[in-house]
């Protein structure tokens, strides 16, 4: 794995204060919007990106790829969204993978959007 860099804490704090004001309804709302202009039975995949290597030892300050925050808000690599509008089965119609660590933080707030949309 790759170290931090130490100005890397700075941008890490402006992204969580940022992320505090943002709701998963913004980032939900944001695929509705892709879905319409796909063509039929489409299949995107969106990869995050990886953490760039500086040196043997420490990379680069990690930077999200831009249309896969937009669609999800989800900030770390090792993540790919996959979105197929026309699965006959709606749970496989958005599919998020990634590293376990984000999953229980991300269900409660996907539980509690559920709870409101109701």
């Amino acid at each position: 794995m790759c170290g931090s860099l130490p100005d890397q804490s700075n941008s890490c704090n402006g992204v969580i204060k940022l992320m505090e004001q943002i709701t998963f309804a913004f980032f939900k709302d944001n695929r509705n919007r892709l879905i319409p202009i796909l063509e039929k039975q489409a299949l995107v995949l969106i990869f995050s990106n990886d953490k760039m290597p500086r040196t043997g030892d420490q990379c680069f300050p990690f930077r999200q790829n831009s249309n896969l925050f937009y669609l999800t808000g989800i900030n770390q690599p090792q993540t790919i969204l996959a979105l197929c509008p026309e699965h006959p089965n709606e749970n496989m119609r958005e599919i998020l993978f990634g590293r376990a660590m984000f999953a229980h933080a991300l269900k409660e707030e996907l539980l509690q959007e559920v709870n409101n949309d109701r």
